[in-house]
């Protein structure tokens, strides 16, 4: 048996795994827990008995002292933030010491994983991620509309639910909220590009260069368009846009 995989266990005081479960007041398990590949002794590990109180911490020479306070097999759990867990069987007989030597494996410390968000300067400051984290609307950054591969801006709103896009004769286009129909068969949406309404529709998107484009805003209705965008036509939605620029 390995140290790297068990607990070698000195002297008689294992002999018996069957002894009896009792009180066990003059029983300790001592020992020295090392690094499984140098063998140098490991400091500050916690070892204990599984289920119950009686822990130690190992010094700088990596050795340990526990006072048991029952008999019988128990299961000695060793952990340390640079080492693999590990678990061990071992018999406490009355009266008598147990010494072992306990080897630890180097693993991984498994952390929870950091998520990095790089937020545009001009979209915080127009206050796209706070009107974003309210839950209102769909939103579209430069990144997001980059990975889409849009040939026009306007076709970001034919892929919204609740939106439909459509080419005039003209060879512009023209969105219209599914829902304003209920309201009036041509219910218009407002754009509102850089803070600023647009009369031109769905073809001023269309004018706008995608790569000059910082982020996209879109409201389906007039339950979602936030009072700074809604300039009395805004029922059946608004489509606001932030260029880079300004």
């Amino acid at each position: 048996m390995s140290t790297a995989q068990a607990v070698l266990v000195v002297g008689a005081v294992l002999a018996s795994m069957t002894a009896p479960v009792g009180s066990a007041a003059q029983s300790t398990i001592t020992g020295v827990v090392v690094d499984a590949g140098s063998s140098r002794p490991v400091a500050d590990a916690t070892v204990s008995i599984r289920q119950l109180a009686d822990t130690a911490i190992t010094l700088d020479d990596g050795t340990f002292r526990i006072q048991v306070r029952r008999t019988g097999a128990v299961i000695l759990e060793t952990r340390h933030l640079a080492y693999a867990p590990r678990a061990d069987t071992i018999t406490v007989v009355e009266g008598e010491d147990a010494i072992v030597r306990i080897a630890l494996v180097e693993g991984a410390i498994a952390l929870p994983p950091i998520t990095v968000e790089t937020r545009s300067r001009r979209l915080e400051s127009a206050g796209f991620f706070a009107r974003r984290g309210r839950g209102m609307g769909m939103y579209f950054t430069r990144a997001q509309l980059k990975e889409q591969k849009l040939a026009h801006l306007s076709d970001v709103l034919s892929r919204v639910p609740g939106l439909r896009r459509s080419i005039q004769s003209d060879g512009n286009s023209r969105v219209e909220s599914r829902g304003g129909q209920l309201i009036n068969r041509r219910c218009e949406i407002q754009y509102i590009v850089d803070g600023v309404r647009s009369e031109l529709g769905a073809a001023a998107l269309d004018g706008i260069p995608i790569d000059s484009v910082e982020g996209v805003e879109i409201y389906r209705g007039a339950s979602e368009v936030p009072t700074q965008f809604d300039h009395g036509t805004a029922m059946c939605g608004a489509v606001v846009v932030w260029t880079r620029g300004g």
